[in-house]
């Protein structure tokens, strides 16, 4: 599983399972475009009604992130905040500070919304074990 297919399918539970969580991310993350580089992939997260998973761009990218999957998973079981991760330089985000506060808040209630999602938790099980596959 790549980190964009586990991402989109975590989003899918969300908007069934955790409707309010669902829309205040979308909200909050607007029409804004988030593009994402690790080592393994690239894609882009579109906001909007519905937010996409994209292989490439439909329009400019507001934000630039580049991690690792390693980091990914240490963010999401919580044994690495994001300040750590930018100081410790796991973690590259780019984005004019005016997107900072919008994308620091649609972040909190996607972790919010699949914390609570029981059906996240086999798709975050998945992406662990493909990650252990590639160390």
């Amino acid at each position: 599983m790549t980190s964009a297919e586990a991402l989109s399918a975590a989003l899918a539970v969300l908007r069934r399972d955790e409707l309010a969580a669902y829309t205040r991310m979308t909200d909050w993350l607007g029409r804004m475009t988030v593009g994402f580089d690790l080592p393994e992939e690239s894609f882009v997260v579109r906001g909007g009604k519905d937010v996409l998973v994209l292989p490439e761009a439909p329009q400019p990218i507001e934000v630039k992130v580049r991690t690792d999957r390693d980091t990914v998973i240490a963010l999401i079981d919580g044994d690495l905040q994001l300040l750590e991760a930018v100081e410790g330089r796991r973690l590259d985000l780019v984005a004019d500070v005016s997107l900072m506060v919008p994308l620091a808040r649609a972040a909190r209630a996607f972790a919010e919304g699949t914390a609570r999602a029981r059906r996240v938790r086999p798709i975050l099980e998945a992406y662990r074990q493909k990650c252990r596959e590639h160390m």
